[in-house]
This record gives structure tokens, sequence and C-alpha cells, in this order.
């Protein structure tokens, strides 16, 4: 659509201003936009052709979004100069005539080109005029805003994980571990537990678990988990089962 509209404005443009023919308008609007179009529209092909590499359940679920908007970028390219100046040939016949539903649009062409040679053209002047130092301010704007990651200001992430209502800690042991090993591994998730629980209590005013979670060892068990589950040699593996009325964000310990 972006591209359509560049193209036509510019035929409009050679018609009106230039005094062109509506056929030689449209062609020489098409070839003088065509550099610019192609290029801005295979940027954006190339930027939604990096969506394809995320991976995970994520990536899985958009992987038809980017494959469709770079079809309907190169189908649009395609219509833009090979369809486009046909209809605009004809449809140019058509303003050499001022039509009374056209006021409103005159109106405000008027006012474009007042904005545009009074104050667009002077500030470029100026930009042109001092662009030593216009460059040297945009460097220094741009490294400012680079060192704000650079320190750790502000960290990136590209996508953020959403909020869980559940704490699952999952821990294995090496093999030939004793069960009251295993006990003592436990105790230590238990302790974790028990001091983040004071923790957040005291910050907040509330028990984050609102009931008892699965921590206790009455509802914990332990089990081998062979190569064929795990890849690896047999470990333990204890698992606390969380209180299935508040699942809560995944820990793994």
């Amino acid at each position: 659509m972006d591209d359509a509209i560049v193209v036509g404005e510019h035929a409009d443009f050679r018609a009106r201003r230039l005094g062109e023919s509506p056929f030689t308008a449209s062609e020489n609007a098409a070839r003088r936009m065509f550099p610019p179009v192609f290029s801005a529209t295979l940027t954006t092909i190339i930027a939604f052709f990096g969506l394809t590499s995320i991976g995970g359940r994520f990536g899985d679920l958009i992987t038809d979004i980017p494959f469709t908007v770079i079809v309907v970028l190169a189908a649009s390219l395609i219509e833009c100069f090979l369809i486009l100046p046909h209809h605009m040939a004809h449809a140019l016949t058509h303003t050499a005539k001022e039509h009374w539903y056209d006021w409103p649009s005159r109106q405000v062409n008027k006012g474009f080109r007042w904005v545009r040679d009074n104050l667009f053209r002077p500030f470029m002047a100026l930009v042109i005029k001092a662009r030593y130092p216009v460059i040297a301010a945009t460097i220094v704007i741009l490294v400012s805003q680079a060192s704000i990651f650079i320190r750790g200001d502000l960290t990136f992430r590209f996508f953020s994980a959403p909020e869980s209502s559940s704490i699952t800690a999952n821990f294995a042991m090496a093999e030939g571990a004793t069960r009251a090993d295993t006990r003592a591994m436990l105790d230590n998730v238990q302790r974790a537990v028990e001091a983040t629980t004071a923790q957040f209590e005291a910050e907040y005013g509330a028990d984050p678990r609102g009931q008892r979670t699965g921590t206790d060892r009455r509802q914990c068990g332990a089990r081998p988990v062979g190569r064929g589950q795990q890849g690896r040699r047999p470990s333990w593996v204890h698992r606390g089962r969380a209180d299935r009325r508040r699942p809560a964000p995944l820990l793994h310990v």
C-alpha cells in the first residue's frame, strides 16, 4: 500500500506540476520511484525474515506470520510497478478539470505547499549549511543511547516470559547417592523455599504461597530416572507437587 501511494503521488505530481501527459507521468514515476521503493520493500522483507529464526513454542506460533507478510510485500511490489502505472495513466486523464468535490483537497495542498516553501525548505537549508555540527550531534545522541545498553542501565529481552502462578523444583542426584543424601537435598530446597517466603512476606506483607505448597516431605517422592528418559546415567529425582488449586513461576533447582 505504501509503495503504491508513493508511485501514485509522484505520477500525480509530474502530471500536475511538470505538465507531462498521463501515460508519460505514470511511466516516469514508476522509473523514478523504483530504486527507493524496492530498497524499502527489501529491507522490510529482511526484517520479517528474521522472525523465522525464533524457535520454541512461540516460534511455532508465529511461523506463518513472516512468510505471509513476505509474500504480500512481494505481490505488492509487482502490482506497484506492473499494474499501477496503467491504472494511474487512466486516472490522471480526469485530473485536468477541477471538480467541485476536490475543493477540500486543493485547500490542503495550498497549506502543504506553504509549509514546504516557508518552513521546511529553510530548515533543510540550515541543516545542510551546518551539516558537520548536525552529524556530530547525531553521533553524540547515538553513542549516548548505545551507552545505556553497554552500562547495563537498560536491559534488552526479545520476548518477556509470561508470568506463571506455579513453582516447580526439580533436582537430580548423582549415581550412587543414598536416600539420605536425597533427603538432605530436599531439606536444602525446603529451607530455600522458607527463606524466600519469609523475605517476600516481610517485603509485601503477605505469604506468597497462600497455602502450604507441595515442598513438604509427605507430598514428595523419589523415583529413579533411567537413561531412556534423561539420556544419561540413572539418578534420583524428587518432584514437589504444588497445590493444584494454586498453580505457581516455573523454578528449576
